[in-house]
Protein backbone atom coordinates (compact mmCIF):
# COMPACT_ATOMS: atom_id res chain seq x y z
CA UNK A 1 0.00 0.00 0.00
CA UNK A 2 1.20 3.14 -1.46
CA UNK A 3 1.33 6.39 1.15
CA UNK A 4 -0.49 9.26 -0.17
CA UNK A 5 -1.18 12.45 1.14
CA UNK A 6 -4.58 14.44 0.15
CA UNK A 7 -5.21 17.72 0.90
CA UNK A 8 -7.26 18.90 3.41
CA UNK A 9 -9.87 21.32 3.40
CA UNK A 10 -8.69 23.34 6.44
CA UNK A 11 -4.57 22.93 7.20
CA UNK A 12 -1.21 25.29 7.85
CA UNK A 13 0.61 26.10 4.86
CA UNK A 14 4.39 26.02 5.82
CA UNK A 15 7.57 27.08 4.30
CA UNK A 16 9.66 24.18 2.52
CA UNK A 17 12.64 26.09 5.06
CA UNK A 18 10.39 25.91 8.20
CA UNK A 19 9.74 22.33 7.68
CA UNK A 20 12.48 20.32 6.34
CA UNK A 21 14.48 17.72 8.11
CA UNK A 22 17.74 19.51 9.34
CA UNK A 23 19.73 16.61 7.62
CA UNK A 24 18.21 18.13 3.81
CA UNK A 25 19.41 21.74 5.20
CA UNK A 26 22.83 21.11 5.49
CA UNK A 27 22.99 18.02 2.78
CA UNK A 28 26.01 18.40 0.46
CA UNK A 29 24.45 16.35 -2.18
CA UNK A 30 21.11 18.16 -2.16
CA UNK A 31 22.91 21.31 -2.59
CA UNK A 32 22.33 22.11 0.71
CA UNK A 33 21.34 25.78 1.84
CA UNK A 34 20.84 26.69 -1.76
CA UNK A 35 17.94 24.28 -2.64
CA UNK A 36 16.18 25.27 0.87
CA UNK A 37 15.98 28.74 -0.29
CA UNK A 38 15.00 28.08 -3.06
CA UNK A 39 12.39 25.73 -2.55
CA UNK A 40 10.54 28.12 -0.36
CA UNK A 41 9.60 30.03 -3.92
CA UNK A 42 9.25 27.00 -5.92
CA UNK A 43 6.72 25.45 -2.93
CA UNK A 44 4.71 29.15 -2.63
CA UNK A 45 4.21 29.27 -6.35
CA UNK A 46 3.45 25.56 -7.32
CA UNK A 47 2.81 22.83 -4.48
CA UNK A 48 0.39 23.93 -3.16
CA UNK A 49 -2.70 21.49 -4.16
CA UNK A 50 -0.49 19.62 -6.55
CA UNK A 51 0.31 16.80 -7.24
CA UNK A 52 4.15 15.93 -7.34
CA UNK A 53 6.30 13.26 -8.58
CA UNK A 54 10.12 13.08 -7.25
CA UNK A 55 13.01 11.54 -9.57
CA UNK A 56 15.53 10.48 -7.58
CA UNK A 57 15.40 12.36 -4.80
CA UNK A 58 15.94 12.12 -1.12
CA UNK A 59 19.28 9.84 0.06
CA UNK A 60 23.16 10.97 1.00
CA UNK A 61 24.91 7.83 2.14
CA UNK A 62 21.75 6.33 3.33
CA UNK A 63 20.81 9.40 5.27
CA UNK A 64 17.02 9.28 4.96
CA UNK A 65 15.18 12.51 3.91
CA UNK A 66 11.52 12.76 4.61
CA UNK A 67 10.97 14.39 0.98
CA UNK A 68 6.80 13.50 1.21
CA UNK A 69 6.09 14.86 4.67
CA UNK A 70 8.14 17.95 3.79
CA UNK A 71 5.82 19.01 0.85
CA UNK A 72 2.77 17.73 1.66
CA UNK A 73 3.10 20.44 4.69
CA UNK A 74 3.79 22.93 1.95
CA UNK A 75 0.59 22.19 0.57
CA UNK A 76 1.33 19.07 -1.70
CA UNK A 77 -1.90 17.11 -2.42
CA UNK A 78 0.10 13.84 -2.90
CA UNK A 79 4.10 13.09 -3.68
CA UNK A 80 5.27 10.18 -5.19
CA UNK A 81 8.60 8.90 -6.35
CA UNK A 82 10.32 7.33 -9.55
CA UNK A 83 13.60 5.57 -8.53
CA UNK A 84 16.31 3.89 -10.47
CA UNK A 85 17.88 2.25 -7.60
CA UNK A 86 16.66 -0.69 -6.17
CA UNK A 87 18.02 0.17 -2.71
CA UNK A 88 16.57 3.57 -2.52
CA UNK A 89 13.66 2.26 -3.67
CA UNK A 90 13.60 -0.39 -0.96
CA UNK A 91 13.97 2.34 1.67
CA UNK A 92 11.60 4.52 -0.27
CA UNK A 93 9.04 1.37 0.33
CA UNK A 94 10.29 0.53 4.31
CA UNK A 95 8.76 4.53 4.87
CA UNK A 96 5.47 3.33 3.03
CA UNK A 97 5.72 6.24 0.25
CA UNK A 98 4.05 4.88 -2.66
CA UNK A 99 7.57 4.77 -4.95
CA UNK A 100 8.27 2.65 -8.64
CA UNK A 101 11.08 1.59 -9.53
CA UNK A 102 12.55 2.88 -12.94
CA UNK A 103 14.47 4.62 -15.18
CA UNK A 104 13.71 8.25 -15.85
CA UNK A 105 14.77 7.95 -19.60
CA UNK A 106 11.56 5.41 -19.64
CA UNK A 107 9.38 8.06 -17.67
CA UNK A 108 6.41 8.30 -20.57
CA UNK A 109 6.45 4.76 -20.56
CA UNK A 110 5.59 4.48 -17.07
CA UNK A 111 3.14 7.60 -16.59
CA UNK A 112 0.75 9.07 -18.97
CA UNK A 113 1.05 12.38 -20.17
CA UNK A 114 -0.07 15.03 -17.44
CA UNK A 115 0.33 12.47 -14.62
CA UNK A 116 1.27 15.20 -12.28
CA UNK A 117 0.76 18.86 -11.60
CA UNK A 118 4.96 18.60 -10.50
CA UNK A 119 8.01 17.33 -11.57
CA UNK A 120 10.79 17.83 -9.13
CA UNK A 121 14.24 16.37 -10.37
CA UNK A 122 16.99 17.07 -8.18
CA UNK A 123 19.72 14.94 -8.44
CA UNK A 124 22.04 14.31 -10.75
CA UNK A 125 21.44 11.91 -14.12
CA UNK A 126 25.11 10.74 -14.81
CA UNK A 127 24.02 7.99 -16.08
CA UNK A 128 22.27 10.35 -19.15
CA UNK A 129 24.16 11.16 -21.81
CA UNK A 130 24.82 14.29 -23.35
CA UNK A 131 22.55 13.33 -26.67
CA UNK A 132 19.92 12.12 -24.11
CA UNK A 133 19.45 14.52 -22.27
CA UNK A 134 17.15 17.16 -23.92
CA UNK A 135 15.11 13.71 -25.09
CA UNK A 136 14.47 13.02 -21.42
CA UNK A 137 13.56 16.33 -20.22
CA UNK A 138 11.34 16.66 -23.04
CA UNK A 139 9.96 13.50 -21.84
CA UNK A 140 9.38 15.26 -18.18
CA UNK A 141 7.64 17.90 -19.52
CA UNK A 142 5.12 16.31 -20.98
CA UNK A 143 4.44 14.25 -17.51
CA UNK A 144 4.22 17.77 -15.64
CA UNK A 145 0.63 19.32 -16.27
CA UNK A 146 2.39 22.74 -14.88
CA UNK A 147 6.31 22.89 -13.88
CA UNK A 148 9.07 21.20 -13.39
CA UNK A 149 11.90 21.99 -10.87
CA UNK A 150 15.30 20.64 -12.13
CA UNK A 151 18.62 20.91 -10.43
CA UNK A 152 22.02 21.19 -12.48
CA UNK A 153 24.66 21.72 -9.81
CA UNK A 154 27.29 23.90 -10.61
CA UNK A 155 30.15 23.76 -8.20
CA UNK A 156 31.70 20.88 -6.88
CA UNK A 157 30.67 18.23 -3.66
CA UNK A 158 32.81 18.02 -1.13
CA UNK A 159 33.86 14.73 1.77
CA UNK A 160 34.00 15.99 5.08
CA UNK A 161 37.72 16.66 4.85
CA UNK A 162 37.31 19.23 2.30
CA UNK A 163 38.47 17.32 -0.90
CA UNK A 164 36.46 17.68 -3.77
CA UNK A 165 35.00 13.96 -4.83
CA UNK A 166 33.22 15.18 -7.58
CA UNK A 167 33.37 17.86 -9.92
CA UNK A 168 29.53 18.63 -10.52
CA UNK A 169 30.32 21.02 -13.21
CA UNK A 170 32.13 18.68 -15.43
CA UNK A 171 29.99 16.07 -14.85
CA UNK A 172 26.66 18.10 -15.84
CA UNK A 173 27.76 21.36 -17.50
CA UNK A 174 29.69 19.55 -20.11
CA UNK A 175 26.87 17.20 -20.85
CA UNK A 176 25.03 20.41 -22.51
CA UNK A 177 23.06 20.68 -19.00
CA UNK A 178 22.92 24.41 -19.20
CA UNK A 179 19.97 26.63 -20.49
CA UNK A 180 21.00 25.95 -23.86
CA UNK A 181 19.67 22.55 -23.75
CA UNK A 182 16.55 23.98 -23.94
CA UNK A 183 15.99 25.38 -26.80
CA UNK A 184 13.43 24.24 -28.78
CA UNK A 185 11.63 23.13 -25.78
CA UNK A 186 8.86 25.97 -26.47
CA UNK A 187 5.88 27.25 -24.43
CA UNK A 188 8.27 27.20 -20.91
CA UNK A 189 9.28 30.13 -18.96
CA UNK A 190 12.78 29.60 -17.91
CA UNK A 191 14.03 30.88 -14.13
CA UNK A 192 18.06 30.24 -13.01
CA UNK A 193 19.35 30.67 -9.12
CA UNK A 194 22.47 29.96 -7.69
CA UNK A 195 25.91 31.18 -9.50
CA UNK A 196 28.49 29.08 -11.56
CA UNK A 197 31.48 27.57 -9.65
CA UNK A 198 29.99 29.14 -5.82
CA UNK A 199 31.08 26.25 -3.78
CA UNK A 200 28.05 23.64 -3.72
CA UNK A 201 25.67 26.55 -5.36
CA UNK A 202 23.33 25.25 -7.87
CA UNK A 203 21.71 26.39 -11.18
CA UNK A 204 18.23 25.49 -10.29
CA UNK A 205 15.68 26.01 -13.26
CA UNK A 206 11.95 25.99 -13.22
CA UNK A 207 9.98 25.36 -16.31
CA UNK A 208 6.37 26.71 -16.14
CA UNK A 209 4.01 25.77 -18.96
CA UNK A 210 2.53 28.66 -20.44
CA UNK A 211 -1.61 28.72 -20.87
CA UNK A 212 -1.70 28.50 -24.95
CA UNK A 213 -3.64 31.70 -25.63
CA UNK A 214 -5.18 33.19 -28.68
CA UNK A 215 -3.61 36.50 -29.00
CA UNK A 216 -4.16 39.09 -32.12
CA UNK A 217 -1.39 41.53 -32.23
CA UNK A 218 -3.03 45.06 -34.02
CA UNK A 219 -0.12 45.91 -35.76
CA UNK A 220 2.20 42.91 -35.78
CA UNK A 221 3.65 43.08 -39.07
CA UNK A 222 5.63 46.85 -37.82
CA UNK A 223 9.00 47.64 -36.46
CA UNK A 224 8.02 46.25 -32.73
CA UNK A 225 5.49 43.78 -33.82
CA UNK A 226 8.34 41.68 -35.86
CA UNK A 227 10.25 40.33 -33.28
CA UNK A 228 7.46 39.97 -30.27
CA UNK A 229 5.29 37.96 -32.83
CA UNK A 230 7.93 35.56 -32.68
CA UNK A 231 8.60 34.95 -29.47
CA UNK A 232 5.40 34.67 -29.14
CA UNK A 233 4.97 31.81 -31.32
CA UNK A 234 8.17 30.59 -29.69
CA UNK A 235 6.76 30.40 -26.35
CA UNK A 236 3.26 28.02 -27.63
CA UNK A 237 1.07 30.64 -28.23
CA UNK A 238 -2.04 30.83 -31.18
CA UNK A 239 -0.78 34.36 -32.83
CA UNK A 240 -2.52 36.11 -35.78
CA UNK A 241 -1.24 39.28 -36.70
CA UNK A 242 -4.15 41.89 -37.78
CA UNK A 243 -2.22 44.74 -39.96
CA UNK A 244 -2.87 46.96 -43.12
CA UNK A 245 0.90 46.38 -44.47
CA UNK A 246 1.54 50.20 -44.44
CA UNK A 247 4.96 50.09 -44.82
CA UNK A 248 5.34 46.72 -46.97
CA UNK A 249 4.31 44.96 -49.66
CA UNK A 250 3.68 41.50 -48.55
CA UNK A 251 3.88 39.78 -45.27
CA UNK A 252 6.09 36.13 -45.67
CA UNK A 253 5.91 34.84 -42.08
CA UNK A 254 4.35 31.51 -41.87
CA UNK A 255 1.46 32.75 -39.09
CA UNK A 256 -1.84 33.48 -39.73
CA UNK A 257 -2.16 37.05 -41.02
CA UNK A 258 -5.65 39.16 -41.52
CA UNK A 259 -5.01 42.17 -43.51
CA UNK A 260 -7.65 45.05 -42.31
CA UNK A 261 -7.64 48.34 -40.99
CA UNK A 262 -8.35 49.65 -37.26
CA UNK A 263 -11.07 51.82 -38.93
CA UNK A 264 -12.65 48.44 -40.45
CA UNK A 265 -14.69 48.42 -37.12
CA UNK A 266 -17.01 45.77 -38.63
CA UNK A 267 -14.04 43.33 -39.59
CA UNK A 268 -12.82 43.55 -35.83
CA UNK A 269 -15.69 42.80 -34.60
CA UNK A 270 -16.39 39.63 -36.41
CA UNK A 271 -13.03 38.46 -35.13
CA UNK A 272 -12.43 39.98 -31.56
CA UNK A 273 -14.44 37.59 -29.87
CA UNK A 274 -12.27 34.46 -30.80
CA UNK A 275 -9.27 36.23 -28.86
CA UNK A 276 -8.02 36.05 -25.51
CA UNK A 277 -5.42 38.86 -25.26
CA UNK A 278 -5.23 41.43 -28.20
CA UNK A 279 -1.91 43.47 -27.88
CA UNK A 280 -2.16 46.82 -30.18
CA UNK A 281 0.83 48.01 -31.70
CA UNK A 282 -1.39 49.72 -34.26
CA UNK A 283 -0.69 53.52 -34.53
CA UNK A 284 0.79 56.24 -36.35
CA UNK A 285 4.03 56.66 -34.51
CA UNK A 286 6.17 59.98 -34.52
CA UNK A 287 5.95 63.37 -33.91
CA UNK A 288 6.61 64.39 -37.37
CA UNK A 289 4.61 61.30 -39.02
CA UNK A 290 1.33 62.44 -36.64
CA UNK A 291 1.77 65.87 -37.74
CA UNK A 292 0.78 65.41 -41.21
CA UNK A 293 -2.53 64.63 -40.80
CA UNK A 294 -3.45 65.04 -37.15
CA UNK A 295 -7.35 64.26 -37.79
CA UNK A 296 -6.42 60.89 -39.80
CA UNK A 297 -4.01 60.84 -36.47
CA UNK A 298 -6.32 61.16 -33.95
CA UNK A 299 -8.54 58.18 -35.50
CA UNK A 300 -5.64 55.77 -35.91
CA UNK A 301 -4.16 56.56 -32.61
CA UNK A 302 -6.92 57.76 -30.09
CA UNK A 303 -10.56 56.91 -31.86
CA UNK A 304 -9.67 52.76 -32.52
CA UNK A 305 -8.43 52.05 -29.13
CA UNK A 306 -11.29 53.83 -27.76
CA UNK A 307 -13.83 52.04 -29.82
CA UNK A 308 -11.47 48.50 -29.17
CA UNK A 309 -11.99 49.11 -25.17
CA UNK A 310 -16.10 49.34 -25.99
CA UNK A 311 -16.53 46.22 -28.10
CA UNK A 312 -13.61 44.14 -26.37
CA UNK A 313 -14.10 42.51 -22.68
CA UNK A 314 -10.59 40.62 -22.39
CA UNK A 315 -6.94 41.25 -22.06
CA UNK A 316 -5.75 44.65 -23.73
CA UNK A 317 -1.97 44.81 -24.02
CA UNK A 318 -1.28 48.85 -25.50
CA UNK A 319 1.87 50.45 -26.11
CA UNK A 320 2.11 54.05 -25.40
CA UNK A 321 5.42 56.25 -25.35
CA UNK A 322 7.09 58.09 -22.32
CA UNK A 323 6.54 61.27 -25.34
CA UNK A 324 3.42 61.67 -22.96
CA UNK A 325 5.66 64.06 -20.18
CA UNK A 326 6.94 66.28 -22.63
CA UNK A 327 8.98 68.33 -21.49
CA UNK A 328 10.62 67.68 -17.54
CA UNK A 329 13.50 68.59 -15.75
CA UNK A 330 13.28 65.72 -13.02
CA UNK A 331 13.64 61.95 -12.98
CA UNK A 332 10.35 60.68 -12.83
CA UNK A 333 7.87 57.84 -12.92
CA UNK A 334 4.37 56.70 -13.56
CA UNK A 335 3.01 59.00 -11.13
CA UNK A 336 4.57 62.19 -12.69
CA UNK A 337 2.40 64.86 -14.15
CA UNK A 338 1.97 64.25 -18.16
CA UNK A 339 2.69 67.31 -20.50
CA UNK A 340 2.34 66.02 -23.98
CA UNK A 341 3.69 68.70 -26.47
CA UNK A 342 2.87 67.09 -29.85
CA UNK A 343 -0.09 65.23 -31.44
CA UNK A 344 1.37 61.65 -31.46
CA UNK A 345 1.91 62.55 -27.13
CA UNK A 346 -1.88 63.93 -27.00
CA UNK A 347 -3.67 60.99 -28.93
CA UNK A 348 -1.31 58.53 -26.91
CA UNK A 349 -1.91 59.88 -23.85
CA UNK A 350 -5.91 60.39 -24.62
CA UNK A 351 -5.96 56.72 -25.57
CA UNK A 352 -4.61 55.28 -22.06
CA UNK A 353 -6.27 56.98 -20.17
CA UNK A 354 -9.58 56.16 -21.21
CA UNK A 355 -7.94 52.27 -21.36
CA UNK A 356 -7.22 52.82 -17.76
CA UNK A 357 -11.06 54.61 -16.87
CA UNK A 358 -12.41 51.98 -19.09
CA UNK A 359 -10.87 48.11 -19.89
CA UNK A 360 -11.59 45.19 -17.61
CA UNK A 361 -7.52 44.05 -17.95
CA UNK A 362 -5.25 46.11 -19.25
CA UNK A 363 -1.35 46.55 -19.24
CA UNK A 364 0.22 49.56 -20.71
CA UNK A 365 3.52 50.22 -21.51
CA UNK A 366 5.02 53.87 -21.53
CA UNK A 367 7.55 53.35 -24.14
CA UNK A 368 11.01 54.95 -24.34
CA UNK A 369 12.62 56.06 -27.65
CA UNK A 370 13.18 52.52 -29.81
CA UNK A 371 16.40 51.74 -31.58
CA UNK A 372 18.07 48.57 -33.29
CA UNK A 373 16.94 45.77 -35.18
CA UNK A 374 14.09 44.03 -34.88
CA UNK A 375 13.43 40.55 -36.46
CA UNK A 376 14.58 39.28 -39.99
CA UNK A 377 11.52 40.48 -41.70
CA UNK A 378 10.25 43.93 -40.15
CA UNK A 379 10.97 47.08 -42.08
CA UNK A 380 13.92 48.76 -39.92
CA UNK A 381 13.95 52.40 -38.99
CA UNK A 382 16.09 55.01 -39.93
CA UNK A 383 14.38 57.83 -38.44
CA UNK A 384 14.91 57.19 -34.71
CA UNK A 385 18.09 59.08 -33.11
CA UNK A 386 20.05 56.12 -32.26
CA UNK A 387 19.82 54.18 -35.80
CA UNK A 388 20.54 57.36 -37.55
CA UNK A 389 23.05 58.41 -35.87
CA UNK A 390 24.55 54.59 -35.83
CA UNK A 391 23.47 54.95 -40.04
CA UNK A 392 26.04 58.05 -40.29
CA UNK A 393 29.02 56.57 -38.24
CA UNK A 394 29.02 53.39 -40.31
CA UNK A 395 28.91 55.52 -43.71
CA UNK A 396 31.88 57.44 -41.86
CA UNK A 397 29.70 61.01 -42.24
CA UNK A 398 29.87 63.50 -39.40
CA UNK A 399 27.28 63.29 -36.80
CA UNK A 400 25.80 66.90 -36.14
CA UNK A 401 24.47 67.19 -32.35
CA UNK A 402 22.21 70.07 -31.75
CA UNK A 403 22.56 71.28 -28.34
CA UNK A 404 23.12 67.74 -26.99
CA UNK A 405 21.77 68.26 -23.34
CA UNK A 406 18.01 66.98 -24.15
CA UNK A 407 17.47 63.38 -22.26
CA UNK A 408 15.95 60.46 -23.91
CA UNK A 409 14.93 57.27 -22.23
CA UNK A 410 15.81 54.48 -24.81
CA UNK A 411 14.32 50.68 -25.14
CA UNK A 412 15.57 48.11 -27.63
CA UNK A 413 12.89 46.93 -30.15
CA UNK A 414 13.71 43.37 -29.15
CA UNK A 415 13.09 44.11 -25.19
CA UNK A 416 9.72 45.62 -26.01
CA UNK A 417 9.04 41.80 -27.32
CA UNK A 418 10.65 40.38 -23.85
CA UNK A 419 8.75 42.31 -21.57
CA UNK A 420 5.11 41.65 -23.26
CA UNK A 421 6.29 38.41 -23.35
CA UNK A 422 7.14 38.22 -19.62
CA UNK A 423 3.90 40.43 -18.66
CA UNK A 424 1.73 37.49 -20.46
CA UNK A 425 3.72 34.44 -17.79
CA UNK A 426 3.54 36.66 -14.52
CA UNK A 427 -0.27 37.80 -15.25
CA UNK A 428 0.92 41.23 -14.94
CA UNK A 429 -1.73 44.10 -15.69
CA UNK A 430 -1.67 48.36 -15.31
CA UNK A 431 0.80 51.14 -16.50
CA UNK A 432 4.63 50.93 -16.54
CA UNK A 433 7.25 52.78 -17.52
CA UNK A 434 9.80 50.61 -20.00
CA UNK A 435 13.29 51.63 -20.83
CA UNK A 436 16.88 50.30 -20.37
CA UNK A 437 18.19 53.82 -19.43
CA UNK A 438 17.88 57.58 -19.60
CA UNK A 439 20.94 59.34 -22.27
CA UNK A 440 21.57 62.42 -23.35
CA UNK A 441 22.11 63.13 -27.12
CA UNK A 442 25.80 63.66 -26.45
CA UNK A 443 25.70 60.23 -24.50
CA UNK A 444 24.41 58.46 -27.78
CA UNK A 445 27.02 60.34 -30.18
CA UNK A 446 29.81 59.47 -27.10
CA UNK A 447 28.80 56.16 -27.34
CA UNK A 448 28.93 55.32 -31.14
CA UNK A 449 32.20 57.05 -30.96
CA UNK A 450 33.62 54.27 -28.72
CA UNK A 451 32.48 51.56 -31.06
CA UNK A 452 32.94 53.27 -34.36
CA UNK A 453 36.34 55.51 -33.44
CA UNK A 454 36.83 57.18 -36.47
CA UNK A 455 33.78 59.22 -35.93
CA UNK A 456 33.48 62.83 -36.35
CA UNK A 457 30.90 64.42 -33.72
CA UNK A 458 30.17 68.57 -34.56
CA UNK A 459 28.45 69.73 -31.43
CA UNK A 460 26.09 73.02 -32.41
CA UNK A 461 24.96 75.36 -29.84
CA UNK A 462 21.85 75.41 -31.43
CA UNK A 463 18.03 74.95 -30.38
CA UNK A 464 16.65 71.50 -32.17
CA UNK A 465 13.05 72.08 -33.18
CA UNK A 466 12.59 68.52 -30.77
CA UNK A 467 12.26 70.32 -27.50
CA UNK A 468 11.25 67.11 -25.55
CA UNK A 469 13.56 66.10 -22.87
CA UNK A 470 12.74 64.20 -19.89
CA UNK A 471 14.39 60.94 -17.95
CA UNK A 472 11.88 58.53 -16.81
CA UNK A 473 12.47 55.57 -14.24
CA UNK A 474 10.71 52.09 -14.86
CA UNK A 475 11.30 50.79 -11.52
CA UNK A 476 8.14 49.52 -11.08
CA UNK A 477 8.25 47.45 -13.90
CA UNK A 478 11.89 46.23 -13.11
CA UNK A 479 10.28 45.33 -9.49
CA UNK A 480 8.24 42.66 -11.21
CA UNK A 481 11.31 40.97 -12.02
CA UNK A 482 12.01 41.71 -15.75
CA UNK A 483 14.99 43.17 -17.03
CA UNK A 484 16.44 44.27 -20.27
CA UNK A 485 18.63 42.12 -22.17
CA UNK A 486 20.01 44.49 -24.62
CA UNK A 487 22.41 48.05 -24.12
CA UNK A 488 22.71 50.78 -26.19
CA UNK A 489 26.27 49.41 -27.49
CA UNK A 490 24.10 46.41 -28.74
CA UNK A 491 21.92 48.39 -30.56
CA UNK A 492 24.95 50.63 -32.20
CA UNK A 493 26.64 47.56 -33.38
CA UNK A 494 23.85 46.08 -34.96
CA UNK A 495 23.11 48.98 -36.97
CA UNK A 496 26.76 49.64 -38.06
CA UNK A 497 27.71 45.87 -38.81
CA UNK A 498 24.32 46.20 -41.09
CA UNK A 499 24.61 49.07 -42.95
CA UNK A 500 28.49 47.73 -43.64
CA UNK A 501 27.66 44.71 -44.53
CA UNK A 502 25.41 46.15 -47.68
CA UNK A 503 22.20 44.24 -46.72
CA UNK A 504 20.21 47.67 -47.14
CA UNK A 505 20.19 48.63 -50.84
CA UNK A 506 19.31 52.13 -50.55
CA UNK A 507 19.49 53.87 -47.24
CA UNK A 508 17.92 56.98 -48.53
CA UNK A 509 14.69 55.24 -48.97
CA UNK A 510 11.58 56.87 -47.58
CA UNK A 511 10.40 53.48 -46.79
CA UNK A 512 12.93 53.82 -43.74
CA UNK A 513 11.47 56.85 -42.03
CA UNK A 514 8.02 57.12 -40.75
CA UNK A 515 7.27 61.19 -41.45
CA UNK A 516 8.80 60.99 -45.02
CA UNK A 517 7.17 57.88 -46.05
CA UNK A 518 3.77 59.03 -44.71
CA UNK A 519 4.42 62.19 -46.33
CA UNK A 520 4.45 60.41 -49.64
CA UNK A 521 2.04 58.27 -49.05
CA UNK A 522 -0.59 59.00 -46.18
CA UNK A 523 -3.96 59.30 -48.46
CA UNK A 524 -4.61 55.60 -49.27
CA UNK A 525 -4.21 54.43 -45.16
Amino acid sequence: MGRVFESEKMRVIHKFSEVCPEGMKNSVAGAGKQLVKFMDKFCEKYIQNSSVLMIGTGFTKDQYYEWPDTLVKCGASSAEYLEVCEHYYEKWKEGKYRVTLGDVKDIRKIFPDNSFDVVLWTQGPEHISQHEMKQVFSDILHVAKRAVLFSCPYGSYYDKQGEVYRNVYEAHVQKDMTLDSFDGIEGYNIEVFGEKNKGDAAMYVWKEKLMVEKILVVGGAGYAGGRLVDCLRKFGHDVTVYDNLTYEQHYLKEISFIYGDVRDREKLLSILPAYDVVIWLAAIVGDGACAIDPFLTQSINEDSVKWLVDNYDKKIIFTSTCSVYGINNELIDESAGTNPISVYAKTKLEAEQYIVKNAKDYLIFRLGTLYGLGDEHSRIRLDLVVNVLSKKAALGEPLSVFGGEQWRPLLHVRDVASAIIYSLGENISGLYNLNSGNYTIKDIARTIQKIVPETQVEYKDVKFEDQRNYRVKCDAFLNKGWSPSYTLEDGITQMVETVRSGKIKNLDSVLYSNQQYLGKNYAPL
